[in-house]
């Protein structure tokens, strides 16, 4: 079977590729592994190749083994989405952690969810703490705001509600939709505090709320308006449902994997 950069040589007799592509297959045969990287994207999204997800996990594959670590969260993504290769939880995780352990935000915080929930590993909680902590302290959005959140209403961690929105305004300043919005509740609540509530289904189509939003009280002042009491709403899953893709809130890289959101 041809290599990915046979393939590409292949296709020049057939059609017109960019100077961009051209430069890519050059460096790549140089072994610049950017330049790999990246046709590992271009054969994956069919960006001015023909698309062929077998070749793409190839390329992912050989850069992950040398320890190049935005192949490895692409080839844990693979696995999971079943890019390539058929669906494997377990290999997702052991790609995470190596990405992890290698200082990558995005691995660091896709750990942080496989040990949360269980996937390829046992569930962990001090584990999944240990590690969203690390992606947050590198910058990680979606880590910044779980981070914030799990503070802001004492999930595993001590309630710190200064802390917490210290890391929603983290999260906010690089763009998270789901921080902004957050602030924004936090401070018109800071306004017109209510009583702590958990909403069941009986009172679900009355309230117009969804079965499990949870009022929670807390100390903090957000205004020197006076109130002495904080109330906080939680409307939305922490976590997406596919923390590797890229999302409309965050960098964006060409046509591939979001590697530091």
């Amino acid at each position: 079977m041809n290599s990915p950069s046979e393939n590409i040589k292949e296709q020049t007799t057939r059609q017109s590729l960019s100077d961009d592509l051209l430069a890519v297959q050059i460096e790549t045969e140089r072994g610049n592994q950017d330049a790999q990287f990246h046709l590992g994207c271009c054969l994956l999204n069919g960006d001015g190749v023909d698309k062929n997800e077998i070749d793409a996990f190839n390329c992912f594959a050989r850069l992950a083994l040398q320890n190049y670590t935005l192949a490895q969260v692409a080839l844990a993504e693979c696995y999971h989405t079943g890019i390539g290769r058929p669906k494997n939880e377990r290999k997702v995780f052991l790609w995470h952690k190596r990405a992890a352990r290698r200082g990558d935000r995005v691995g660091q915080f896709n750990l942080s969810l496989n040990y949360e929930y269980g996937r390829g590993t046992e569930q962990d909680i001090k584990e999944c703490l240990f590690w969203l902590e690390q992606a947050a302290n590198n910058g990680h959005a979606n880590a910044q705001y779980n981070w914030g959140y799990r503070h802001l209403m004492g999930e595993d961690v001590l309630r710190d509600i200064a802390l917490g929105i210290e890391w929603l305004e983290k999260a906010a300043a690089k763009g998270h939709q789901g921080a902004k919005d957050d602030l924004k509740e936090l401070q018109r609540a800071a306004q017109s505090p209510i009583s702590c509530i958990t909403i069941a289904p009986s009172c679900e189509s009355t309230c117009g709320l969804r079965t499990g939003d949870t009022y929670s009280p807390s100390p903090l002042k957000l205004s020197p308006t006076g109130n002495s009491a904080l109330f906080f709403i939680r409307r939305r899953p922490r976590m997406p449902a596919c923390p590797t893709r890229r999302t409309s809130n965050v960098r964006q890289t060409p046509n591939c994997f979001d590697p530091h959101s």
